[in-house]
């Protein structure tokens, strides 16, 4: 080897040193960075001389786990937000058996009932009665107003995730671009890649994305149904907000319209999965289906308190009202929220109390120790504590359901981010690298000391 062969492989030796000690100072300082992919350079001989040369950094990142820990995200995300919105679904209505539940308060009435019947001449007795059922009247409007506030944070959380999403794609956009005008002039792009890869694994939390990764580095990201999110240019996305929600109101709300085109949200529509779709879910079906429950609760009970009073002509409401109306299959829609107690056996709006004794169509107190109408009142509620008890134990079984998914879904995705962390930066591994670069730069000073001593010889001489 010749002098000058020699002092180019010592000089470019340095060079390459110097930038993987650069390289590796930048692993251990960013080791603790989300998103953060561990760098190492690309080495190949020197072209037309001796020694080496950097022909690049690359990203260690393992593809396959980083896009399964993304679905993964999504899946966690989702169902953890269902299984913390059914336990509040759960609470509007309560437990069967708690005194605070539509259960419990239809109970309250028919021990009501039954204690006045027992004492029938008793104003006492039958103001417990009138009471239970204005208490009976309030707690389904409670009830329902609980599902519709879940019903509105949920179309809230929509508009707050399209326009995250929105931005995110757009962000995304933007990096592409500055990667390829950063690999055009020669420059490492791999702290935008990081950034890219950060915003990308953000936004699959809201709807699960795979990212496909083109020959001039740009990303297209679809949805695991396979529509397109992104391809050199973000999509338009659209929601308008519904300003107002009420139990009454179940036609289909404002939707997500992509490219001026409505997107289906169906279990196995092109956004499944993640917490736009879960939103969906709640605002659409979830909460809907149990207002028209509660709804269908609501007019068991009031039909039968009405049907089991021979007093009343027909027409003319019972115990319990639609807002001062006769129940009709009709008005379904709501009627949970606008359930009340009859006036005329209101005591505080005039009613007088015998007629819970003797019946709404009475035209003379019935005697005091007659107890055959509100017994016949007890007798109709029988079917309706039933039904109010089966509506909260079916969604205590959807909550704990939804609880185990979210469970597993974590689980995974703890598992998944431990596999991919593996990839990541290990400090005791680059401690040990920069062992080696200051030995291989030991020995290229060596070699450049070397040559000096003997161009110095050649120059005496």
């Amino acid at each position: 080897m010749s002098l000058t062969s020699a002092l180019n492989s010592a000089l470019s030796g340095l060079g390459v040193t110097a930038r993987r000690a650069e390289t590796v100072s930048a692993n251990i300082a960013n080791a603790g960075t989300e998103g953060y992919a561990r760098r190492s350079l690309s080495i190949l001989p020197s072209v037309g001389m001796a020694g080496v040369r950097v022909a690049g950094t690359e990203r260690q990142i393992d593809t396959a786990v980083l896009g399964e820990l993304r679905l993964s995200t999504a899946d966690s995300t989702g169902t953890a937000l269902l299984a913390r919105q059914m336990l509040r679904l759960e609470a509007a209505i309560g437990k069967a058996g708690a005194s605070d539940s539509v259960a419990g308060a239809i109970d309250r009435l028919d021990r009501a009932l039954l204690s006045a019947a027992a004492n029938p001449g008793t104003d006492a007795a039958l103001a417990e009665v009138s009471d239970a059922a204005s208490s009976l009247a309030r707690r389904f409007a409670s009830a329902s107003a609980g599902i519709q506030t879940i019903r509105a944070e949920s179309d809230s959380r929509i508009a707050a995730d399209v326009a995250s999403l929105s931005s995110g794609l757009a962000e995304v956009a933007a990096l592409d671009r500055q990667i390829a005008l950063l690999r055009s002039g020669g420059q490492d792009a791999s702290s935008v890649m990081d950034q890219r890869q950060a915003r990308i694994s953000a936004l699959s939390a809201i709807v699960p994305l795979r990212e496909v990764t083109r020959r001039d580095g740009a990303t297209m990201l679809t949805t695991l149904a396979g529509t397109v999110l992104l391809d050199r240019n973000p999509p338009v996305l659209a929601f308008s907000p519904t300003p107002a929600f009420g139990a009454d109101r179940t036609a289909p709300l404002s939707p997500l319209l992509l490219d001026g085109r409505p997107v289906p949200f169906t279990p196995d529509g092109p956004f499944s999965g993640g917490s736009l779709s879960a939103s969906f879910d709640l605002r659409d079906r979830i909460a809907t289906t149990l207002q028209t429950d509660l709804d269908r609760l609501a007019m068991q009970v009031e039909s039968r308190l009405r049907l089991a009073d021979t007093t009343l002509p027909a027409g003319l409401p019972g115990l319990l009202t639609d807002d001062g109306r006769v129940g009709d299959s009709s008005r379904l829609a709501g009627l949970s929220a606008r359930l009340d107690l009859n006036a005329a056996v209101d005591f505080d709006a005039g009613g007088a109390l015998w007629k819970v004794r003797s019946g709404l169509g009475a035209t003379q107190p019935s005697p005091v120790g007659d107890g055959r109408h509100l017994l016949a009142l007890r007798d109709a509620l029988r079917d309706a504590t039933g039904a109010a008890a089966g509506l909260s134990e079916s969604l205590v079984q959807r909550r704990v359901a939804e609880e185990d998914r979210a469970a597993a879904a974590v689980a995974r995705s703890a598992s998944l981010s431990d596999l991919a962390a593996r990839d990541g930066v290990n400090t005791d591994a680059e401690l040990q690298d920069l062992l080696g670069i200051e030995r291989a730069f030991a020995a290229n000073a060596k070699v450049l000391q070397a040559v000096d001593n003997m161009l110095k010889t050649l120059l005496e001489r």
